[in-house]
């Protein structure tokens, strides 16, 4: 996703907030990790209709606009999220989960490989072809909190 931050006024009514200000502001609310959770926070992401609840997984800003002194006026940032499906609505769309699409789990403890693929597979048996797309190098110890990508099947 990529997206402008203004310090020009023009959006904000005459109301310069600078560019720098706004991107320590977007870093903060998106990185910085959460107390006793020990994690950067859950975010929503919203585009029109569009919603999903995520995590910011990458960002780079490139500054476009600089005032006479020097100073950036404009940013563009590209942000990448991961999606993350929350209890009950997860539980949902696992009952729509169908072998020609591409999954992505988050891996729980106590998750072994082979019975994940079966959850989204109806079969085990790809679970070598799994480890391999997401580069496990021990597929018998799964850290919790991982997301693995399950592949269409005809990916495979």
């Amino acid at each position: 996703m990529e997206f402008i931050l203004d310090g020009t006024g023009v959006n904000t009514n005459g109301v310069k907030i600078p560019v720098t200000a706004q991107v320590l502001l977007f870093r903060e609310a998106t990185t910085k990790t959460v107390g006793t959770l020990h994690r950067p926070p859950y975010l929503i992401v919203q585009y029109g209709s569009f919603v999903s609840s995520c995590n910011l997984s990458s960002s780079d800003v490139s500054y476009t606009m600089f005032d006479m002194t020097g100073l950036p006026i404009r940013a563009k940032v590209t942000a990448s999220f991961d999606e993350r499906t929350p209890g009950a609505l997860g539980a949902l769309l696992s009952m729509l989960s169908s072998p020609d699409l591409t999954h992505i789990v988050e891996v729980q403890k106590g998750d072994i490989l082979p019975l994940l693929t079966y959850k989204v597979y109806q079969n085990q048996q790809y679970y070598l072809q799994v480890a391999k797309v997401n580069r496990l190098k021990n597929f018998r110890k799964l850290q919790p909190g991982t997301s693995l990508v399950f592949p269409r099947i005809a990916d495979h």
